[in-house]
């Protein structure tokens, strides 16, 4: 009755806004009570309904006939009083909106009020049952069993236990007040049946499926990010030794030289100076002052994250958060995020593994657009230490030429570093090509060859850092250090490189290497597409290969069918035309290492099992390079067993591809058609 009570008042309340408005626009001449309450109160509630005058109201359908405007003839009832049609569109959109609320936001009221009431008595009628359940069981209960007028007999009965107790009766069943020791005893019981209960809740949810999967995937989530922090860690540990590398075979070549020529003897050893070394300096400056401006060297990765280094200790920002690896050249840093949350240049927000440039002048933010940082580029101060200058300068007196009877010259006046500079430049470059002359003589009269650059034969350079390229169905791996060659080694990953235990194969890969090949892995990985690996586990699994094979390594994963899958010839295609840098590559010079063979079973002592295919040959075959199985490289040689493969060896689906194949020659024409003809 409340919720009907409550929709009436509503209703009222919008009835005689209404009426009163319309009455008002339509006969303001009109001061009869009884026609007033008529139009305001009955007219309106018939229009809910759908009655709906509008010859009174609609001024297009309004006949001026016998009516008048003159309130006492009006009165008298001599004539019906005239309808106004002045605002006649105010009293139509009223109509309009009077019958939306009232028939429409009124009515659905009533049953939202209907519908939560009913909801909130039928959610109570257990407890309502429950009630009137104990009060039935407790009527019955203390209620005489006979029914009068022999309810006197239970009376007496009722009357004689009391005086035999000693006046004292009491229930053993129901009781409506507790003593204090029974009301805790209850409270007490009460309190452990709820911790047993919800003890029971929380084993049943530890034990469930789902809440051991999820501590599985913490688990492994918090592993993975170790394994990555041990990774970095690797990686700039294995860079600084490669820097070392590189210093000590420039000091022992300088060594060499010296040895070999005049300029060396009876002098001390010089410090050594990488030119342009110290030119500039960059670093990142904090945006809010937390801490001091942080340095950049050119080349070498830094990696800021929450630390007292940048003193954040926002739990949303990550250890590692990013990468930074400065370019003076380009006077540019590149950023690559690896922590969960994003990282943002400028309005570019990054995800985990994405990279971007920030250039001089903009501002990083290090996580979820907090802690601004901007790129500074500055001319580094001129250390007053003089180097190589000092050994060769042609102006330095040498010792033991001429000092007998030489008095002592006056020190001149130390110069400004920039003229020193700038003067001693056509001097240090006449000494450096005096030295390289120096060095390929004595390498000339050795017999062997002067050393090539880092770059190889092709005299290209390295690659700068690891990287991961996807494109389509391939991914490319690129470890630091791999550098362009005419010449390529390539292998099979499982199978050949994962499975072979003899130790072998990373001294042969490093032999491989200094003779000038490209090491470069060519794998099917079908599971990355049918979702029974992921891209990043996958990852992780070839980064790792890598790094324990102890040699630069470019990776090509073919993810699904097509034309990157072995035994077509996308990925070695891709790794000619586009990832081999500006370096032809020479087939008669490669060679190729794989497994699957189609070798037959029993090919070898202990080889029981057959090749599961023969993508690698055929491989082989279509890129017309060398081939030798991987026992070539450790054990034996059992290559001249070969069976032709089945299509049901997974030659099938190679048919599926629509492809175009062109021949060089008709060998690999009648290859092709005699696996794919039948």
């Amino acid at each position: 009755m409340k919720d009907v009570f409550l929709f009436l008042f509503f209703l009222a309340v919008w009835l005689v806004a209404y009426g009163v408005t319309t009455e008002g626009l339509l006969n303001p001449s009109d001061q009869r009570l009884a026609w007033i309450f008529r139009r305001v109160f009955y007219r309106p509630y018939l229009q809910i309904f759908g009655q709906i005058p509008l010859h009174e109201i609609d001024a297009a359908l309004i006949t001026a006939s016998n009516c008048t405007d003159d309130p006492v003839a009006i009165l008298m009832e001599e004539a019906a009083p005239c309808t106004n049609t002045y605002a006649n569109w105010l009293v139509l959109i009223l109509l309009v909106i009077f019958l939306l609320v009232a028939n429409i936001l009124l009515l659905n009221l009533l049953i939202a009020m209907f519908s939560y009431t009913f909801a909130k008595v039928q959610g109570n009628s257990d407890t309502y049952w429950k009630s009137q359940r104990y009060s039935l069981i407790l009527e019955y209960h203390n209620r005489p069993a006979l029914a009068p007028p022999f309810i006197i007999i239970s009376h007496l009965r009722q009357l004689m236990r009391q005086r035999a107790r000693g006046g004292s009766a009491k229930s053993r069943h129901f009781a409506r007040d507790l003593s204090p020791e029974q009301d805790a005893r209850l409270l007490t019981w009460e309190a452990v049946q709820k911790e047993n209960h919800l003890v029971a809740l929380g084993r049943q949810k530890r034990d469930s499926d789902t809440e051991r999967l999820r501590r599985t995937s913490q688990k492994v989530d918090q592993a993975l990010k170790q394994l990555a922090e041990v990774r970095e860690q690797e990686r700039r540990l294995k860079t600084l030794e490669s820097q070392m590398e590189k210093f000590t075979g420039a000091l022992c070549w300088m060594m060499d030289t010296l040895a070999q020529s005049d300029l060396g003897k009876n002098r001390p050893a010089p410090p050594t100076l990488k030119k342009g070394a110290g030119a500039m300096q960059c670093s990142l400056v904090s945006g809010d002052g937390r801490h001091e401006p942080v340095a950049l060297p050119d080349g070498v990765p830094v990696v800021l994250g929450r630390g007292p280094r940048t003193r954040v200790a926002d739990k949303k920002c990550s250890r590692t958060q990013v990468e930074l690896l400065a370019d003076y050249k380009h006077r540019a840093v590149r950023v690559t995020q690896r922590g969960v949350n994003p990282t943002s240049v400028e309005e570019l927000q990054l995800q985990p593994g994405d990279s971007s440039t920030l250039q001089e002048g903009q501002t990083l933010w290090l996580v979820n657009g907090r802690y601004p940082y901007t790129l500074r580029f500055l001319p580094a101060p001129h250390s007053p230490r003089r180097g190589l200058l000092d050994f060769f300068s042609p102006k330095r007196h040498l010792p033991g030429e001429g000092d007998e009877g030489r008095p002592p010259k006056r020190p001149k006046a130390p110069s400004p570093p920039e003229e020193e500079e700038g003067e001693e430049d056509p001097a240090v470059a006449a000494k450096l090509h005096q030295l390289q002359e120096t060095a390929a003589s004595v390498e000339r009269a050795k017999g062997g060859a002067p050393r090539l650059p880092q770059g190889g034969s092709s005299g290209l350079p390295p690659h700068p850092r690891d990287s991961w390229e996807e494109h389509g169905k391939l991914l490319v791996f690129t470890k630091e250090g791999v550098v362009p060659s005419a010449k390529v080694a390539g292998f099979d990953l499982d199978g050949t490189i994962i499975t072979t235990k003899s130790g072998k194969v990373p001294r042969k890969l490093k032999q491989l290497q200094n003779e000038g090949y490209k090491i470069v892995v060519f794998t099917n990985q079908l599971g990355i597409s049918r979702g029974r690996v992921r891209p990043e586990v996958f990852k992780a699994k070839a980064e790792a290969v890598v790094e324990r094979l102890g040699v630069p390594v470019q990776v090509f994963v073919a993810t699904g069918t097509g034309i990157y899958r072995k035994p077509l010839l996308g990925m070695w295609e891709y790794l000619c035309e586009k990832a081999n840098g500006a370096a032809s590559v020479a087939l008669q010079s490669s060679l190729y290492v794989g497994d699957a063979a189609g070798r037959p079973p029993n090919w070898a002592p202990g080889h029981k099992k057959k090749d599961f295919s023969c993508s690698d040959r055929l491989f082989r075959d279509l890129t017309a390079s060398g081939h030798v199985s991987v026992t070539d490289m450790v054990l034996n040689s059992y290559k001249s067993k070969f069976v032709e493969p089945a299509l049901s060896e997974g030659f099938a689906q190679i048919l599926h591809v629509h492809f175009v194949p062109g021949f060089a020659d008709a060998r690999q024409e009648a290859l092709y058609r005699q696996f794919s003809e039948g």
